[in-house]
């Protein structure tokens, strides 16, 4: 029998707002004039439904230099409202202590005013008298400096400028940031500046870069001069040297080698204790993300690592001797040690299946004590001589929270962000599960399977497609998403299409590359198999598939990669003899506003299709 998919548009209510929600299905196909039997309704009721509204994460920004104490951004998440606020955290487990007022950042309506978020956040690296931090409004940022002893918040940059990229230097009396004009992403150029104690207001401007993308500032050990990182496109940037006394720069990194003349990927520039290399994360004649060695003398390039995965990100210890690195593998992400002297992996400490992030080392006077403060009495204090590592963790059986971790033994949980009203033990653990495009590719993804004593018999699905090709899934907190999981039944489905970054082992950037501008079929084919592959699964029900779409995309990545909108049409067309209908309800949706919200608050809409 030719079976047949409607797509049906359904809104779903994830406020406070209204008691109750409805998913209704449309009965007319204008496209094929089919009268099609619409499915029976499942209600959503407030009291089920309120308690997956109310999240609670705490995320790592850095460790107070002298004192045991965690600097992290706490997030109260209630509805369509998200709550945020720095504070301190008083030792594992211990008291937290409001640095700022929390601010309300409404994600729904258009109407209200969308007061401010926090960003990232830095102490002052050598006794932690005021921290520098950014307030975020929409895509600008501006630096402030709140002094601890007064909570007295004094700002850094323009209110017209987009600002970031602040470090402090070796020697911890100085620190660099940059700024460009806020009237666009794209605005040229970027302003690179100087400043002591913000509180004296002495600012340098140290040098203008023509465009933008720059990053991953770091001061050399001698304090005169800046490494940095432009990113020209996705995958693709370059290490430059920022001469401090001149303001002049130059490229670090090899030129590319092969004839189309692209470049290659490098990030996370960090100098040697003695200053004559770099270590780096690059993809240089490999297809993952390595770690690697960059000698300024001979320009030679070593690599470290030997992973057949990528690595996201690391950070060194000097007085560990160690450095830490969070690993992409298939599962989720992995915390791993290297020995700084022999490159050789040491024992890994017993995590959660999750995603991990927010690397800082307790004990150091900056996040990565190889640019610490020499000869400062905070570095001598006791506790510095046990340095643990820092890191926030998200799983499926809890949203961001704060711990700790030392080489090869205890982990310390620092924050417990769990809701009071719901078990973490009834959260579903996802299945890492593998299907095969048309052209024998194996793509992957993660399924969350409802629980069959609570819920016998197929159940129907819901396909959460990336917010766009770029945005791999990995396998932390999922939110709201539980409650269709647990409550309703639902089995949910998040796919790594063709075009997602350093997805799974042994693909890598071949993998991401596969999915852009100009192969977007591939994409497209991943879903249609992954289809075929929910068709043979003994308890999924092909009569019932959701489509669960991202409506907020960058015009960056629209350009280069095939967004989630895209691809639900696309879909739509490739297989047009499965299809009876697609709607678009993201117009709709925004004129009453009341668009469900995905966990990092874009809002989202969902078309339901039903198999005849």
């Amino acid at each position: 029998m030719n079976r047949k998919t409607l797509y049906i548009a359904l809104t779903v209510a994830l406020s406070q707002a209204s008691p109750m929600a409805v998913f209704r299905a449309t009965s007319a196909l204008a496209q094929q004039q089919t009268e099609v039997k619409t499915a029976s309704p499942h209600e959503i009721h407030a009291a089920d439904l309120v308690p997956y509204l109310e999240f609670k994460s705490t995320t790592l920004l850095g460790w107070h230099p002298i004192t045991k104490q965690a600097l992290v951004r706490t997030t109260n998440e209630a509805g369509a409202v998200a709550k945020q606020q720095l504070q301190l955290v008083e030792g594992a487990g211990g008291k937290l202590t409001p640095l700022t007022a929390e601010t309300a950042d409404n994600k729904i309506s258009t109407l209200l005013a969308q007061p401010h978020k926090i960003g990232r956040a830095w102490f002052e690296p050598r006794v932690g008298s005021y921290i520098v931090f950014e307030k975020i409004q929409g895509s600008k940022a501006q630096l402030f400096r709140l002094d601890l002893a007064t909570k007295v918040e004094t700002a850094i940059s323009p209110a017209d400028q987009h600002a970031g990229n602040i470090v402090f230097n070796r020697a911890g009396n100085l620190f660099a940031f940059t700024t460009q004009s806020a009237a666009s992403a794209t605005s040229d150029p970027t302003n690179v500046y100087l400043s002591t104690d913000p509180k004296l207001g002495a600012q340098r401007l140290l040098a203008t870069l023509k465009g933008v993308g720059y990053s991953n500032f770091n001061f050399a050990p001698d304090d005169n001069s800046l490494v940095y990182v432009q990113t020209l496109a996705q995958g693709q940037s370059h290490v430059l040297h920022l001469d401090i006394a001149t303001g002049s720069s130059k490229r670090l990194t090899p030129a590319p080698i092969d004839t189309l003349k692209t470049p290659y990927y490098w990030a996370s520039p960090r100098h040697s204790i003695d200053g004559k290399s770099l270590f780096l994360i690059c993809d240089l004649d490999s297809n993952f993300k390595r770690l690697c060695k960059l000698d300024f003398a001979t320009s030679k390039v070593e690599f470290l690592s030997k992973f057949a995965f990528d690595i996201d990100a690391f950070l060194i210890s000097v007085r560990q001797n160690r450095m830490a690195l969070i690993t992409n593998e298939p599962d989720g992400n992995g915390l791993r040690f290297l020995d700084l002297s022999t490159f050789k992996e040491l024992p890994r400490p017993p995590l959660l299946l999750g995603e991990i992030s927010g690397l800082h080392w307790r004990g150091a006077l900056d996040e990565d004590d190889s640019e610490g403060v020499d000869g400062i009495e905070a570095n001598k204090k006791p506790f510095s001589a046990k340095t643990e590592l820092g890191f926030t963790l998200a799983s499926a059986r809890g949203p961001e929270d704060v711990f700790t971790a030392q080489v090869g033994g205890r982990i310390s949980r620092w924050t417990n962000s769990a809701s009071a009203n719901l078990n973490p033990m009834d959260f579903v653990e996802p299945q890492s599960i593998t299907w095969k495009s048309a052209d024998d590719t194996p793509i992957t993804g993660f399924y969350y399977a409802p629980d069959k004593t609570k819920f016998p018999g197929k159940r129907p699905v819901i396909i959460k497609l990336p917010d766009d090709n770029l945005a791999q899934f990995k396998p932390g907190f999922i939110g709201r998403d539980n409650y269709f999981i647990n409550v309703l039944g639902i089995a949910v489905i998040y796919p790594n299409v063709r075009g997602s970054g350093g997805v799974g082992k042994g693909v890598g950037k071949v993998f991401s590359n596969a999915g852009k501008k100009g192969t977007q079929e591939n994409a497209i084919s991943d879903i249609g198999a992954l289809l075929d592959w929910v068709a043979t699964h003994p308890t999924l029900d092909t009569e019932r598939i959701v489509f669960s779409e991202a409506s907020k995309v960058s015009s960056a990545a629209a350009e280069s990669v095939m967004t989630s909108n895209v691809l639900a049409q696309a879909i739509a067309k490739r297989y047009a003899d499965k299809i009876a209908k697609a709607t678009d309800i993201k117009h709709i949706a925004d004129m009453i506003g009341i668009l469900p919200r995905t966990r990092d608050g874009n809002g989202i809409h969902v078309t339901l299709g039903i198999r005849q």
